[in-house]
């Protein structure tokens, strides 16, 4: 096995790792062989498909009103696209985290927050939280909807870099992390 085809291996696990940081779906299509890949590299590329995922966003807003939709329309079908592609993985946090925070002790909060029911506190959260989304897309001009979502995609996965040196490494490499 040369080198070579070790470091396409490495690199390709490092997206295929990035890319299911993003998306939800399956990201079987990537086809080439995944190997064993460095964490930290997949943690730097999160940026990347941050943005990736924020220029799907912005495509199709602009496609939408490029189509004649109504500005709010062509924006709610573009986050609809977004929280399709991800899964609402964020989403779903924001409404645990939501619903937790009436809960009162410490141990209570969390038990609210590992209940998959949704409470009145997360619906609201969501509802607000996709209602600005799609007001603040619907207000981008249509010069600024492609890259400013990318942009935006990648600022806001531009944080995670540091979650290495933040947290202790064991939450990310033994078996507590599925706990």
């Amino acid at each position: 096995q040369s080198e070579g085809s070790t470091v396409v291996r490495e690199e390709t696990g490092a997206w295929r790792a990035a890319l299911g940081s993003v998306c939800r779906g399956p990201i079987g299509w990537l086809k080439w062989p995944a190997g064993p890949f460095r964490p930290g590299r997949s943690i730097g590329l999160w940026a990347r498909t941050g943005g990736a995922a924020g220029a799907g966003t912005g495509l199709l807003a602009a496609v939408g009103r490029r189509l004649g939709l109504p500005t709010f329309i062509a924006a709610l079908c573009a986050v609809m696209g977004q929280l399709f592609l991800t899964g609402g993985l964020h989403e779903d946090g924001l409404a645990d985290t939501a619903d937790g925070c009436g809960g009162g002790s410490v141990e209570k909060r969390l038990a609210i927050m590992r209940d998959s029911r949704i409470g009145t506190y997360g619906a609201l959260a969501l509802f607000t939280c996709v209602l600005l989304r799609v007001a603040c897309v619907a207000a981008l001009p249509p010069g600024i909807l492609l890259p400013g979502l990318t942009l935006a995609g990648m600022l806001a996965r531009a944080p995670l870099l540091s979650l290495p040196a933040l947290t202790r490494p064991r939450l990310f490499y033994t078996s507590d992390a599925a706990q």
